[in-house]
């Protein structure tokens, strides 16, 4: 979080900070990206008739929760949040997904790859340690809306 406010001028991602009675209990980081699509994800867009060689993402860079407020649903109200901005900037500039590399942990309660997983989050690759490449399909959500 000490990068943000640099990066942030520098316009390389956008923060956005979660008080409670003035305290900050969580942020979350936004940034443009790109899913190159490869192997099983890449034939299944062949076959919906994309060509392309990768598709536009907004990309979670951080989402992070102060551990006195985990499991009270600020991290999902983040997450919404960021489909919010995704559903909104898709009426100006095209994106297909939401990306995050979700952090692993030895101690389940704080592996955030389930937190993901519940919420429909698909991985790229699966690792053990480090970070876990994930995205979702927003196309779902603008086919709910059209109905």
């Amino acid at each position: 979080m000490e990068d943000a406010l640099d990066n942030q001028n520098k316009k390389i991602s956008t923060t956005h900070l979660w008080f409670l009675k003035g305290r900050l209990v969580g942020y979350i980081t936004l940034l443009n990206d790109k899913i190159n699509l490869e192997g099983n994800l890449k034939d299944a867009f062949r076959e919906k008739g994309i060509l392309y060689r990768s598709l536009p993402a907004i990309k979670i860079g951080r989402l992070a929760v102060d551990d006195n407020f985990l499991c009270r649903g600020l991290g999902s109200l983040m997450l919404e949040f960021a489909f919010s901005v995704a559903i909104s900037s898709n009426k100006k500039v095209g994106c297909r997904f939401i990306t995050l590399d979700a952090k692993r942990n030895s101690d389940k309660t704080k592996d955030s790859i389930h937190f993901y997983k519940k919420r429909k989050f698909n991985p790229l690759k699966e690792r053990i340690k480090g970070t876990t490449p994930m995205y979702y399909d927003l196309m779902k959500i603008f086919e709910e809306l059209r109905d």
